[in-house]
C-alpha cells in the first residue's frame, strides 16, 4: 500500500464519494479537481461539469439535466460510467486512463469505459487507453464515435467485452486487420 500512497492514492487519506453523499438539489455547476478515490455523481440538478482531478471510478449516472461535460487532458480516470443523463449531447473524455489501485500496491491491468442510456448524446469521444470493458449501448442520438488514442485493450490476458450496439452510428469504413477471436 506505500506505494499506492506515494502515488497519492491511500484510503487512509483521500475520500471515497458514493452514491447520495454529495446531495445539493440547487446545484447547478460543479468543478472537481484534486486527487481522490472513487466519485459517484447522481445530482440530477447538476447541469454543468468540470472534471481535473486524478481518481480511481468515476460513475455518473441520473444527471437529467446535465448539459455540459469537460474532461481535459490533463485529468486521470480508472474505471467511467455515464449512464441515464439525456440532455447531455458531447461527452469528451479528454482524460489518462489511470491505473492506480486503491486497495492494492499492485496496479491494475486495464479499466472499463461504460456509457448507457444517454438518449441526447450525438458525440462521444475518450483518449483513455487500456480500456478492458467497453460498453457503448443505448445512446440513440449517437452519430459520432472517436476512440482514436486507444490502442490496446491494457495487460489483461484473457476476457475483455466489447459492446457496441443500439446507437445511431454509421461506420463509414472498417478495416479487419486480424482474423482472431
Amino acid at each position: 500500500v506505500a506505494a499506492v500512497a506515494a502515488a497519492g492514492y491511500s484510503t487512509t487519506h483521500l475520500e471515497d464519494y458514493t452514491s447520495g453523499q454529495i446531495v445539493a438539489p440547487d446545484l447547478k455547476t460543479l468543478t472537481i479537481t484534486g486527487d481522490l478515490l472513487d466519485l459517484h455523481l447522481d445530482e440530477a440538478n447538476l447541469e454543468t461539469l468540470s472534471i481535473d482531478a486524478n481518481m480511481t471510478d468515476l460513475t455518473m449516472a441520473t444527471l437529467t439535466d446535465l448539459t455540459s461535460l469537460t474532461v481535459p487532458s490533463t485529468a486521470k480516470i480508472g474505471n467511467i460510467s455515464l449512464t441515464d443523463s439525456p440532455n447531455i449531447s458531447v461527452a469528451n473524455f479528454d482524460h489518462t486512463s489511470n491505473l492506480e489501485n486503491k486497495g492494492s500496491a499492485t496496479a491494475n491491468k486495464s479499466v472499463s469505459f461504460v456509457v448507457t442510456n444517454n438518449l441526447g448524446l450525438t458525440k462521444l469521444h475518450t483518449t483513455g487507453d487500456l480500456i478492458h470493458t467497453f460498453t457503448v449501448t443505448g445512446n440513440d442520438a449517437l452519430t459520432e464515435l472517436d476512440m482514436t488514442d486507444v490502442k490496446t485493450r491494457g495487460t489483461e490476458t484473457t476476457g475483455g467485452t466489447v459492446n457496441l450496439w443500439d446507437n445511431d452510428l454509421t461506420a463509414v469504413k472498417s478495416t479487419d486487420t486480424t482474423d482472431a477471436e
